[in-house]
């Protein structure tokens, strides 16, 4: 498939054609890309929208998803390096806030978000993780986790709340209060229940 540039001259007051320019596709989406590269507006776009189509590929850490609102949708993708600093698991159907780029994807022709940081929508993105934490420890799930003591060490936690790993004799108090906001969970390495504050959460792995 080939396009062609329609020139114009003009010459006398009179609109003359001159030899067009015909363009591969390949030569298209490099100027097309070339143009939106160079537009500083769009290298530096917040974007808010709901989550759609997520793909999460765990061995390469990228993630693929479309942003949408009531009118329109655009395709977008998260490399893992950015997307390994998330504070939060993002699922269908969230609304988020995201900070990235515009480009063109040459190969397919198709322009889509390159996102660099995404943030929940009107609420915090460690409080949502915290959320997430809480409904992965009610389900029975063994989930990996880090917050900070409040000696201010660093703990890297693996916890449950599933009782069918909880020894007969064990240290410490298995309820959250969370009147005081701190959630209890059940330590595999140190065979005891612990318990923190959610502001003292640091991520879910």
């Amino acid at each position: 498939m080939q396009l062609v540039f329609l020139a114009l001259h003009i010459e006398d007051g009179k609109m003359l054609p001159v030899e067009p320019k015909i363009l591969t596709v390949s030569q298209l989406n490099f100027y097309v890309k070339s143009i939106l590269d160079s537009d500083q507006r769009l290298n530096y776009v917040f974007l808010c929208g709901e989550i759609s189509n997520l793909t999460d590929h765990y061995r390469s850490g990228h993630i693929y998803l479309s942003l949408k609102d009531n009118k329109s949708v655009i395709r977008a993708v998260m490399f893992a390096g950015n997307a390994r600093n998330l504070k939060f698991k993002p699922m269908e159907g969230m609304k988020v806030i995201c900070r990235g780029r515009v480009t063109l994807y040459e190969a397919t022709g198709q322009y889509q978000y390159y996102i660099e940081d995404m943030q929940p929508d009107g609420i915090g993105a460690l409080y949502q993780a915290y959320e997430q934490l809480k409904e992965k420890l009610k389900s029975g799930k063994i989930v990996k986790f880090a917050y900070l003591k409040s000696n201010g060490e660093v703990r890297i936690a693996f916890g449950t709340t599933n009782h069918d790993f909880v020894k007969d004799k064990v240290y410490g108090w298995g309820a959250s209060r969370e009147s005081y906001a701190t959630t209890a969970y059940f330590d595999l390495e140190k065979c005891s229940w612990r318990s923190f504050r959610w502001e003292n959460l640091i991520a879910v792995f």
